[in-house]
């Protein structure tokens, strides 16, 4: 596409493009949310279906890959995830899981578009439209939450932030937990959310592409200072079984195919803990791509992760993934729930390069 030499038409033009890539980057985005949720569940012994609704009490019949097409014609109505399966009653730190698995999910995926950033010194406007999705939505959904709540509507348990504020309280304090206390937690991780929203290299990324295009009309450009921007951190907040803690995560880039990683979680609210470090390392070429890192927490707490992928051309490919600790570090809490080898795999289709 070539660049608009009009201002105006350039906006105008943004328009569509806008619309159509948010439409995709919202059915994309909550799809991935409801996985997250389910595939905590099916660790818990149950497996999950969804419908395109955020109303609980819609039946719930289609796969992950049905609930896409679905809320491809329409993603404002959100989604709902249901669980079937004998099921025993879940902990409190269970359920902070099960609340947290969906918004953690999109972090996580918010986290890697921002490396990838760097690491290919590549920049498109609709990539920073997906970012500021799935970076924003934990943000804008304990707003939501936090304005009903402040004008003295009923919220139900069923909404994410309010769930997982409600078991952090049972889990922390054994008992029924004052609901007026609730209100004063959702306002605190909302603005936890706000900080690392407004703190994070990828937000800087996606505005200095969305200012390249109005001002220059080019949906994509290359920058020359990678490595200053992989200085710049990217910075996460998490809701973890017992605690909300804050990742920050800084990039070296050694050269085209290598960068190194550096991260750091420290916890702000809930049990205490020890601080935890990574590092690790993201290599890849035309065909071959390898990521690995270890979190190391306190004296003897450990996780371990390697995925890797092959291009089998230029659209499809294979990975597998392998984590492995002793649930002692909050990462692995949040992703693995267990203290055992988990090896994964499956088939990756790139929409685009």
């Amino acid at each position: 596409i070539q660049p608009e030499k009009s201002f105006v038409r350039r906006v105008l033009f943004l328009g569509p493009l806008y619309y159509a890539h948010t439409t995709l980057s919202l059915a994309s985005d909550i799809t991935l949310h409801e996985i997250g949720h389910g595939q905590t569940y099916a660790l818990f012994g149950g497996y999950p279906k969804y419908s395109p609704s955020s109303s609980t009490s819609l039946p719930a019949e289609l796969s992950a890959s049905e609930l896409f097409v679905k809320l491809l014609i329409n993603p404002h109505k959100g989604a709902a995830t249901h669980f079937h399966g004998n099921l025993t009653p879940l902990t409190y730190s269970e359920r902070c899981l099960k609340s947290a698995a969906g918004l953690n999910r999109q972090i996580e995926s918010s986290t890697i578009l921002a490396e990838n950033l760097v690491f290919s010194n590549y920049f498109n406007i609709f990539k920073s439209i997906s970012y500021l999705i799935k970076k924003g939505t934990p943000y804008s959904y304990f707003k939501m939450v936090e304005d009903e709540l402040a004008a003295g509507n009923e919220v139900s348990l069923s909404l994410d932030p309010y769930s997982y504020v409600n078991s952090l309280n049972l889990h922390l304090y054994k008992q029924d937990y004052p609901t007026v206390n609730n209100p004063e937690l959702i306002t605190k991780f909302r603005k936890y959310y706000q900080y690392s929203l407004l703190s994070s290299r990828g937000t800087l990324l996606s505005l200095i592409s969305v200012l390249n295009y109005v001002k220059f009309g080019l949906l994509e450009f290359k920058s020359g200072s990678s490595n200053k921007l992989g200085a710049i951190p990217e910075s996460n907040v998490y809701l973890n079984q017992d605690h909300v803690s804050w990742r920050t995560q800084i990039i070296k880039k050694a050269n085209s195919q290598f960068i190194y990683i550096l991260e750091y979680e420290h916890r702000l609210f809930g049990i205490d803990g020890p601080d935890e470090f990574s590092v690790g390392f993201h290599s890849r070429n035309q065909r071959f791509e390898h990521r690995w890192d270890v979190t190391i927490g306190g004296t003897f707490n450990y996780y371990f992760r390697l995925k890797s992928q092959i291009r089998l051309s230029p659209k499809l490919g294979l990975f597998v993934h392998t984590r492995y600790g002793n649930l002692g570090t909050s990462i692995q809490q949040r992703e693995l729930h267990r203290d055992k080898l988990l090896v994964s795999g499956g088939v990756r289709y790139w929409l685009s390069r």
